[in-house]
């Protein structure tokens, strides 16, 4: 053989890895690792006893090479009946389960690595399967299903990314039973799409909800205990979590709208987000603890918070006096508190001082590599774009006028030149969602020569995230999107910067990477007000077909009484092949909206717009046909 020829073989390839391994590993990354050696040790006995050969690791994944398809299929299986039995008496924080899948085909070698179609298709095959199944290809399952005792259940055509191929699961038991039937799935993925782009649409200005009504804070609250705060658990429980509490403000100022001490509060939480040795509880948290009136031991039992940070703001003139007080939730005892004078002009040299000056309250060395850039803003400009941002969140005609008027005077201030071109984009943006743009084209190409304008003079988190945001929803171009998206990765800190990444790589066939930022979303956001974070990540699991853990999310949220959570997770325990189970999230949708109609029904499922399918959906799910208005 020439050098420049290619040595290559048919060879069966066995791909498999760790559920959920990158969350675990945030969460704990020392039992993770303890978890992963035995699991290890399980494998490499299969591994040994059907002559597999482990050619490549990378962290939780293994690629082995077989000689024999059915010695490749019950090594398989009798791995993951090992590992269901070692859960089945392991405790909660040591159970790990695995996906394996096996296709045989043409494979490239390179020393002892093996490369090409036959290991990537091994590699998609894995992603398709469920949790403690085994996925196999058409080749694999011609050679085995007449020499071995498993069962097999076929799946049919599936396509994954690039690859299409014939997929069958290995039935270990009944309960294994799926169905991917291509008309349903195929329609569902298109529908959950369009759910995402619809339920987020314009929030990437709004890097915080707006704090709820008084009436939703109540009911909100009410349900606390039974939806555990969403995935509160998941938080990084070897670092300290952190809640900056709205700061009061002593000038007595009325108004619906945002004051300096809202700057202050959201610079200093900015400011806390960079670390990443803490926990830092998104903005919209921090309103709602507020309009729900929880006491800090209430906080701390729902968030799990260690340390919350408040203060006062007073304004003279341009002269600005700040009181911060650090209270440490296990003593219930101010640890730490200061003054601090600056003037309007320097709002984001405060924040750095406060920041510092709370951190070493909390004996954390602030390490934080490169750190993030801010352009300077006066506290006078800075309220106006929370305003601005405010008005333009609400994504009204009445709203987008009001902010209108509003971006004017922020065009006129002493605003840095970056945050003027980042609040045109989103201006711009609503202008399209609400329907008042006259000039489609022109507002489209502004979009883009704004936003390339705030790159140009800081690619920070907020420029990263606005692109991605605008080139996945808006021009749908995934090429851009997911440049935009990766760059944002070392960036991001806030919730909503892994919210819009996540959405990013979500729609853009990215799931892996698009459900770990959701999930980081909404650890950093565990009240997720109006459930958008939830409704986006349980969007994504059933996209990458992760149907446990999305029905997961929906039960845990179906006391939030939220349409789109009954709805979706209907849709994941009918493609789960739960028919029955899938019936009471459609009754429970139907009760709590009183929808008798077809028409009410439509509304309230807005976001999905083909009625064909919404009529068979339910009709599928409840053996009735919606009744008619008329």
């Amino acid at each position: 053989m020439t050098e420049d020829q290619i040595d290559r073989k048919i060879a069966v390839i066995f791909a498999t890895d760790v559920v959920g391994y990158s969350k675990s590993m945030e969460v704990d990354e020392a039992q993770t690792i303890k978890n992963l050696r035995a699991c290890r040790r399980l494998l490499d006995a299969s591994l040994k006893q059907y002559d597999g050969r482990i050619f490549n690791t990378a962290g939780d994944s293994v690629l082995a090479e077989f000689s024999s398809a059915v010695s490749a299929v019950e090594c398989a299986a009798d791995f993951q009946r090992n590992i269901m039995q070692r859960n089945e008496t392991a405790e909660k924080a040591e159970v790990m389960k695995f996906r394996v899948g096996v296709n045989m085909g043409d494979v490239v070698m390179e020393g002892e690595n093996l490369y090409g179609d036959g290991v990537n298709i091994a590699a998609r095959l894995e992603a398709l399967a469920q949790p403690n199944g085994i996925s196999v290809s058409k080749p694999v399952y011609e050679f085995v299903q007449a020499k071995t005792n498993l069962s097999f259940n076929d799946l049919g055509m599936q396509q994954v990314k690039e690859n299409k191929f014939h997929v069958f699961d290995v039935l270990l038991d009944s309960s294994q039973k799926r169905s991917l039937s291509k008309p349903l799935f195929s329609k569902l993925s298109h529908v959950i799409a369009m759910i995402i782009v619809v339920a987020v649409a314009g929030v990437g200005v709004f890097f915080w909800s707006p704090a709820p009504t008084k009436q939703e804070s109540e009911q909100l609250f009410s349900d606390l205990d039974e939806t555990k705060v969403n995935n509160v658990d998941d938080l990084a429980s070897n670092l300290p979590v952190v809640l900056v509490k709205p700061f009061k403000n002593l000038n007595n100022t009325s108004g619906n709208d945002f004051s300096i001490s809202d700057s202050v509060t959201e610079t200093i939480l900015i400011g806390l987000q960079r670390y990443e040795e803490i926990v830092t509880l998104s903005s919209s948290t921090s309103y709602h603890v507020v309009d729900s009136k929880l006491t800090n031991q209430e906080i701390k039992e729902l968030y799990r918070v260690n340390y919350v940070v408040s203060g006062t703001v007073q304004q003279s003139g341009k002269a600005i006096r700040v009181t911060v007080e650090l209270i440490d939730l296990s003593s219930q005892r101010v640890g730490w508190a200061e003054k601090f004078d600056f003037s309007d002009e320097n709002l984001f040299d405060a924040q750095d001082q406060i920041g510092d000056s709370i951190l070493t309250a909390l004996q954390i060395k602030a390490v934080m590599g490169e750190q993030a850039t801010f352009h300077k803003e006066s506290a006078t400009a800075y309220t106006i774009m929370l305003n601005t941002r405010r008005h333009l969140r609400t994504l009204t005609k009445d709203g987008w006028t009001r902010a209108d008027s509003l971006l004017q005077e922020l065009l006129a201030s002493d605003a840095s030149e970056h945050m003027k071109m980042n609040m045109s984009v989103w201006h711009r943006v609503v202008k399209l969602f609400v329907g008042l743009s006259e000039d489609k084209s022109k507002d489209l190409a502004e979009i883009i020569s704004f936003s390339d304008r705030a790159l140009a003079l800081n690619p920070d988190a907020a420029s990263h995230s606005t692109r991605a945001f605008v080139e996945a929803n808006i021009f749908k171009n995934c090429e851009r999107a997911l440049h935009h998206a990766q760059q944002l990765r070392p960036l991001a800190r806030s919730g909503s910067d892994y919210q819009f990444m996540g959405l990013a790589f979500t729609n853009c066939g990215e799931l892996a990477l698009g459900i770990s930022a959701l999930e980081k979303s909404l650890q950093m956001t565990p009240n997720d007000t109006d459930l958008r974070i939830t409704k986006n990540l349980m969007s994504a699991y059933l996209l990458a077909e992760r149907f446990g853990e999305a029905i997961e999310i929906g039960q845990r949220n179906l006391g939030r009484k939220n349409s789109m959570i009954f709805i979706l997770l209907a849709y994941a325990e009918a493609i789960n092949g739960n028919e029955e189970k899938a019936r009471g999230p459609v009754d429970q949708q139907l009760n709590f909206l009183n929808a008798v109609s077809r028409e009410s029904f439509y509304q309230q499922v807005a976001a999905i717009s083909d009625k064909d399918f919404l009529d068979k959906i339910y009709r599928e799910l409840t053996g009735v046909e919606l009744p008619s208005s008329d």
